[in-house]
C-alpha cells in the first residue's frame, strides 16, 4: 500500500510575518491549504500570491521558497505524500508547473478532509492514509481539474472519477452522472462503449482490488478493509470479495503464506 500512495507526514502552522521557508528540494509531494492570512509562493523565477482559501503545491525533487505575508500572515495545514500514484492524482488536478495555485476552494470541504489526514497520520495505518488522501483528491479534481479535462471523453472523466474516489462510501454514479450533464443511462451506455463494463462494474473492480492487496500486505481485520475500500456494511463487502475470488476476506487471509 505504501508504494501505491503514502501519507508521510501533516501539520498546521500559524506563520510569524515574513515567515519563510527554503529553497531546499522535497523528498515527497506537498500540498498547503490556506485557512487564513496571505503568503507568496515563487517557483521557476514566478512569484504568485496566495490567499485564504486557496491551495498551493509542490512536486517531488523540486526546490521553492514561500513566505508569509508581513501584514497578514498565513495559517495553513499541509500534506506530505509520496507513491506511485501520486504524479497521476496530481495531474488530474488544475496543478502544474506553470499553474501553481488552485483558485478558492470552500472551507467547510477543504479543512475536515485535512483534519481526517492529520487523524489518519497519527493513527500510524497505512491504508487509513491512502484513504484519506484519496478522499482529498477527489474532492479536489471535482473543484479544481485538469486544463484538458474538458476535452476528454465523458467515460474518460467519469473514469478519472471514479479512480479518485472510490475508497469514498458516499461515492455515487448517479452524482458523476449529473456533473457530466447525463443521465445514469447515457453514462452506461458511453462508459461501457469506452470500457466493456458498467461503471458500477468499473467500481466494484478498483474497490475489490484494493481489499485484495490490503489482505495481502497487511494484517487488518474485514471491517477495517471494508471501510478503507468504500464498503459501509462489512457482511456486503465478505460476501461481494467472495463473489469475485472464491473465498472470503477470512479464507482468504488464511491462506496466504
Amino acid at each position: 500500500m505504501d508504494d501505491f500512495l503514502q501519507l508521510m507526514w501533516t501539520g498546521r502552522q500559524a506563520c510569524k510575518p515574513a515567515y519563510r521557508v527554503g529553497p531546499y528540494p522535497r523528498n515527497c509531494y506537498i500540498l498547503h491549504y490556506i485557512l487564513e492570512g496571505r503568503g507568496k509562493v515563487r517557483a521557476h523565477g514566478v512569484e504568485t500570491t496566495v490567499e485564504a482559501g486557496q491551495m498551493f503545491a509542490i512536486w517531488k525533487g523540486e526546490s521553492l521558497v514561500y513566505c508569509a505575508d508581513e501584514q497578514a500572515p498565513w495559517t495553513y495545514v499541509w500534506v506530505d505524500f509520496d507513491g506511485e500514484a501520486a504524479y497521476g492524482l496530481l495531474a488530474q488536478t488544475g496543478f502544474s508547473r506553470t499553474a501553481r495555485v488552485s483558485p478558492t476552494l470552500e472551507r467547510q470541504i477543504f479543512e475536515p478532509l485535512f483534519e481526517r489526514l492529520h487523524a489518519a497520520n497519527a493513527s500510524r495505518l497505512p491504508h487509513e492514509g491512502c484513504a484519506a488522501l484519496l478522499a482529498l483528491f477527489s474532492a479536489l479534481i471535482r473543484a479544481f481539474p485538469a486544463d484538458r479535462a474538458p476535452r476528454l471523453k465523458a467515460a474518460e472523466r467519469a473514469a478519472a472519477m471514479l479512480r479518485a474516489g472510490f475508497s469514498d462510501p458516499n461515492l455515487r454514479i448517479d452524482a458523476i452522472a449529473k456533473a457530466e450533464h447525463l443521465s445514469r443511462s447515457q453514462l452506461y451506455r458511453l462508459f461501457y462503449g469506452e470500457y466493456g463494463v458498467s461503471p458500477k462494474s468499473y467500481l466494484r473492480t478498483l474497490r475489490l482490488s484494493l481489499a485484495r492487496r490490503l489482505l495481502q500486505e497487511h494484517a487488518l481485520s474485514v471491517a477495517e478493509v471494508a471501510a478503507s475500500c468504500g464498503y459501509t456494511d462489512p457482511l456486503y463487502f465478505s460476501a461481494d470479495f467472495k463473489r469475485e475470488y472464491g473465498d472470503s476476506p477470512k479464507a482468504f487471509a488464511k491462506k496466504l503464506p
